[in-house]
């Protein structure tokens, strides 16, 4: 069910080196020649807005083990617009330059951006059964009026808190 409404794909990033590790989809969405990379280029493409915030979110991340999430949006190359959303957690430092960061990228298909599901948008979609909601899980989606979207995650704080048990 939630491929119907974006495409996932985790990630990790290793704290003793600084890198991260990207899957193909993120990787040619931030626009990176390469799947391995630092911070600064994996945040160089987000929304100017938000890209402070991210940096000082994985930042606190780094030196506390802790839960996190984030939304922004990428500006691609040629200008186009993809809404994304963070999930992650990091652990394992405990001793110094070392622990770990694993999480998942969020990429909601660019039809729902612009208000259709389908490429016929005067065809009548039927509604998603209330029953198969429960496959997301606890995640949801929200479009403000700024057409900016939100992830809101039940019992996770957006920032950085404890890892849940």
């Amino acid at each position: 069910m939630l491929g119907q409404f974006c495409v996932s794909e985790g990630w990790a990033g290793d704290l003793s080196n600084g890198l991260f590790k990207l899957g193909e989809k993120a990787k040619a969405t931030h626009g990176l020649q390469h799947a391995e990379c630092g911070l600064l280029n994996l945040v160089r493409c987000y929304d100017s807005g938000d890209r402070n915030h991210v940096l000082a979110l994985f930042e606190q991340a780094a030196t506390t083990s802790c839960s996190f999430c984030f939304s922004t949006t990428i500006i691609m190359a040629g200008g186009q617009k993809q809404p994304l959303f963070c999930i992650g957690e990091s652990s394992g430092l405990e001793h110094r330059y070392s622990g770990s960061m694993l999480g998942v990228f969020f990429f909601p298909d660019s039809r729902w951006s612009r208000g259709t599901r389908s490429s016929t948008a005067n065809k009548k979609q039927a509604p998603i059964p209330f029953g198969s909601a429960a496959e997301l899980s606890s995640l949801f989606l929200r479009k403000d009026q700024a057409l900016r979207f939100s992830l809101l995650v039940p019992r996770t704080s957006i920032g950085c808190g404890r890892p849940r048990k």
